[in-house]
This record gives C-alpha cells, sequence and structure tokens, in this order.
C-alpha cells in the first residue's frame, strides 16, 4: 500500500492597499548565517514583473522595487540533504509592499528546527490580556520550536520554562476539542536575555484560522494520504494547525486545510 504524504507550509504577509511614492525603493533581504549553506537559489519580482536571481554580499541581497504601489515579491529556495532524511527542496515566497517591510530577514524553514539545546532555568513569563473569559477560559503558549516551552494557562499569565537565550516569538492560541488550533495571537521579537525574558500578549490582536479547500490529484483508491500543515514564525516558533491520516476513495482526495491569517 503506497504511502502519500503532503506537508504544506506556508509564508504569508498581509499586502496593503496603498498610494505610495513610486520613486524607487531599495529592499535588503538577509538570509540568516544558519541558513546560507542550505540557499540554493534567490529570486525577486518587481511588482507583476518577470522574475530575476540575484546572488549575495555576505548573505544579503538588493534591488530595487519601481512599482508605484511598492509590491514585490522573493522566492527563496533551500535544498536539505542531511539528517537521513531524502534530499528535498523547500521553496519560500513572500508578497509585500516596501511599507510593509523594506528591510527583512528569511530563513531557511527548516534552519530554524536547529535550536540550541534548552537550558534548564531559563524562564519567559508575561501576561496575554484583553482576553474575555466567558468566551476564552483557556489560553494555549508556546515559545521556540517543537518542544520548546509549551503551557496552557487559565489565569493569563504564563511561565514558559526549559527554553534558551535568543529572540522568541510568542504564539497564544485556543483550540478546539481536537487540539486543532482555531485563534491566535502572536507577539514577535521578544528577547530572553540572562536566563529571564518578559512579554505580553495583545488577544485584541487575535485573528480565527483560515480553512482553505485542497484537492489530491494522483492518487489510487486505497491509499493512505496524511496532509500536515503548520506555522513556522520568523523567529523559529512552531504552531500546529492540521494533521489528518485519511484513506483515498479514488483518483483524488478533497479535504481542508488550516493557515495562520
Amino acid at each position: 500500500m503506497r504511502i502519500v504524504s503532503l506537508i504544506i507550509l506556508l509564508s504569508l504577509a498581509l499586502v496593503g492597499c496603498r498610494t505610495l511614492n513610486p520613486a524607487p525603493e531599495t529592499v535588503t533581504v538577509t538570509v540568516p548565517e544558519t541558513s546560507v549553506q542550505y540557499t540554493l537559489l534567490f529570486a525577486y519580482q518587481d511588482g507583476d514583473g518577470d522574475w530575476a536571481e540575484l546572488t549575495s554580499s555576505n548573505g544579503a541581497y538588493q534591488f530595487e522595487v519601481t512599482n508605484g504601489a511598492g509590491r514585490y515579491g522573493v522566492a527563496l529556495v533551500c535544498f536539505h540533504t542531511d539528517d537521513g532524511y531524502s534530499p528535498y527542496l523547500e521553496p519560500i515566497v513572500l508578497h509585500a509592499t516596501t511599507s510593509e517591510f523594506s528591510t527583512l530577514t528569511l530563513p531557511c524553514i527548516d534552519a530554524l528546527y536547529e535550536n540550541p539545546d534548552q537550558v534548564e532555568g531559563t524562564i519567559l513569563t508575561g501576561t496575554v490580556i484583553n482576553v474575555d473569559p466567558a468566551a476564552f477560559p483557556t489560553v494555549n503558549l508556546n515559545a521556540g520550536g517543537i518542544g520548546h516551552g509549551a503551557s496552557a494557562l487559565s489565569n493569563y499569565e504564563f511561565n514558559l520554562g526549559y527554553l534558551y537565550e535568543g529572540v522568541f516569538d510568542v504564539v497564544a492560541s485556543i483550540q478546539n476539542d481536537n487540539y486543532k488550533i482555531t485563534r491566535l495571537a502572536i507577539e514577535h521579537d521578544v528577547k530572553v536575555e540572562n536566563g529571564l525574558g518578559d512579554a505580553t500578549v495583545d488577544w485584541g490582536d487575535s485573528r480565527d484560522v483560515q480553512t482553505f479547500d485542497l484537492t489530491i490529484r494522483g492518487v489510487a483508491a486505497g491509499d493512505d494520504v496524511n496532509v500536515d500543515n503548520h506555522l513556522t514564525t520568523r523567529n523559529g516558533t512552531w504552531a500546529s494547525f492540521t494533521f489528518t491520516k485519511t484513506k483515498a476513495a479514488g483518483s483524488e482526495r478533497r479535504t481542508t486545510y488550516a493557515a495562520a491569517p
């Protein structure tokens, strides 16, 4: 029996509709040092123009955006071969405007899992504010990659321990009875230094997850079809949205998946 696994990796940015200065603006994209070894290709798009490949200078890529609305796209293709798995390509595509990002860091997602070892005594504390306890009696918190700093709380004050020093994104979420995230809020760029960190997550900024239709073609009746998709934030915090195991009834499998708003 064949097993068909599908991993959906999403990199999303909100694109605003604004009238910007039409003068060219320089965008700088930096690939972290830990991701450079995996970088196979980097390309950019000015507005709706053709994609053009770029070479880096010490991991930094620069290009001009001439589009009147400041719209551009970047594509980073990473190639992973180690850890005993089959080699695979990891394409990451982001569209944004210069008013949103003119300087950004774009890592290879798989490289984010290469976290330092957890350090006993390293603690990230904080509070989730503006929560309606009648609507959301329990909120889940996590920071860091898989297996780092997960906690559930009912008093909206959290204490995430056994992390490591660095910069984190704190994800606050609620889950349904099947442990699937249905709503979330994110606080970016929280620093943990000298064993301590503090963060405030505003639940007033939370959003419901979005659900999309998905059709998987080229399967056969009886095939096991696994769908796995998750969020990895820009600082490597991991949150799972969908993981299902089903059997195909015919030559295609129709289902849905959830994603961050």
